[in-house]
């Protein structure tokens, strides 16, 4: 499952919100950094943009957390588990991307 979010948190109380789950599909490294790239784009170029929260990937029974976008993307296809959170927090934007690897069995 992999699930984008991307929330105005300023607006949350005035706005319908959407979340949409894409169930058995990864998007492709391309898509997530599209993704990214946009919600950048989103944000005010006066302020200053903090660094994302949270970039996780599970490989097997290991876990790491990176420090970049970057190194994060680097493993992002061999994730059996992904968690990436950036918050925009001057601006009050948040992009969430997260997974599971699942398996299908017939």
């Amino acid at each position: 499952m992999l699930s984008i979010i991307m929330l105005d948190i300023a607006l949350l109380k005035l706005i319908m919100q959407k979340t949409k789950h894409y169930y058995k599909c990864k998007f492709p490294i391309s898509t997530v950094k599209d993704a990214h790239t946009y919600f950048l784009s989103l944000l005010d170029s006066t302020k200053s943009i903090s660094k994302p929260t949270n970039l996780t990937i599970t490989q097997g029974c290991e876990t790491w957390e990176y420090d970049t976008f970057e190194e994060f993307i680097t493993e992002y296809n061999d994730a059996d588990k992904y968690w990436f959170d950036h918050i925009g927090r001057e601006s009050e934007k948040r992009l969430l991307i997260g997974g599971i690897k699942s398996t299908v069995t017939s």
